[in-house]
């Protein structure tokens, strides 16, 4: 069996099709000063010294900022914000990235870009201005908000030419002590529907990452992605909660907060108990988010250990 074909099969719910569940690990690799080619070199080797399922691409490039504005202050500095072509830097070298990726990959497994929603993309853009912008200007914090989407969903469909399999979208607000949900309604989850329609044609593996603590998964079980994973050992719904919910695949069972205080072999009892957990619907082991970049070997290599001992014989 391929590991595209064991992907996908985890996330069509066929878990007795396949030999065993999928696997992979990600973090930030720090390669964002990096041409493009020489980015997706890293991944790629990483990708492939570990064994992975799919290979899931960082993107952690800035998002292209206004000529003369080098950080937003005011609501005024929302309008200045326009159309982006796909040619940015921060674009056009990860596009290269996921080109070289594909081809070095691409015909054996899944490559599938990560993509920060509209607000998370406010809040690293913005950092704290972006809260207090939402609350003081909030129809000039829905124009960004909306011009940031199209720019996002052009970016998409360019990503999508590059032969990936398909988007890791990073979704940001749903935490319950954080918006209400009003605001989520508002602020969110209409920019967010849009963005998955354009990458529900990129490819098979669409995942809804929803991050960080206390999470209203109310908010997300209704997006129409493909798996689900968020950080589900910490102040959040477990695995066996969110399955009582949904049969969509769930990815998780690595605690990527305490990765470097555990063991290879906590991992490992850790992703096999995810497993049992998400009986019912497809699985794939994984973090609950980006791992530490220093984190030992042995240690990124656990949930890859652990899915072989659910291998069928």
């Amino acid at each position: 069996m391929t590991k595209r074909q064991r992907v996908v099969a985890a996330l069509e719910g066929r878990m007795t099709d396949i030999d065993r569940p999928p696997a992979s690990v990600w973090y930030h690799f720090g390669t964002q000063f990096m041409a493009g080619r020489a980015a997706a070199d890293v991944a790629v080797a990483y990708f492939r010294h570990y064994d992975f399922d799919f290979l899931k691409m960082m993107n952690d490039r800035p998002w292209p900022m206004p000529a003369g504005l080098p950080s937003v202050e005011t609501a005024d500095d929302l309008a200045r914000f326009g159309a982006l072509d796909m040619d940015e830097p921060s674009f056009r070298e990860q596009l290269a990235a996921l080109s070289r990726a594909v081809r070095a990959v691409g015909r054996d497994a899944l490559v599938i870009e990560t993509v920060f929603n509209p607000l998370g993309i406010a809040r690293r853009t913005m950092k704290r201005q972006a809260a207090a912008l939402m609350r003081e200007a909030p129809e000039r914090f829905v124009d960004w908000l909306a011009c940031c989407t199209e720019n996002l969903v052009r970016y998409v469909r360019a990503a999508a030419r590059t032969g990936i399999g398909g988007i890791f979208l990073s979704v940001n607000g749903a935490e319950g002590d954080g918006l209400s949900a009003e605001e989520f309604a508002r602020f969110v989850r209409p920019f967010d529907l849009r963005v998955i329609e354009a990458a529900a044609s990129v490819g098979p593996l669409l995942v809804g990452h929803i991050h960080g603590r206390h999470l209203d998964m109310d908010r997300v079980l209704g997006y129409p992605v493909a798996a689900l994973n968020w950080s589900h050992l910490h102040d959040n719904p477990s695995i066996a909660a969110v399955r009582d919910r949904t049969d969509r695949c769930l990815v998780g069972g690595m605690d990527e907060i305490r990765t470097t205080q555990l063991t290879a072999r906590e991992i490992v009892n850790a992703v096999l108990a995810a497993a049992r957990a998400a009986a019912g619907g497809g699985f794939m082991a994984g973090p609950g988010c980006a791992v530490p970049a220093d984190a030992a070997p042995e240690l990124i290599r656990a949930p890859r250990e652990a899915v072989e001992l659910l291998r069928r014989r």
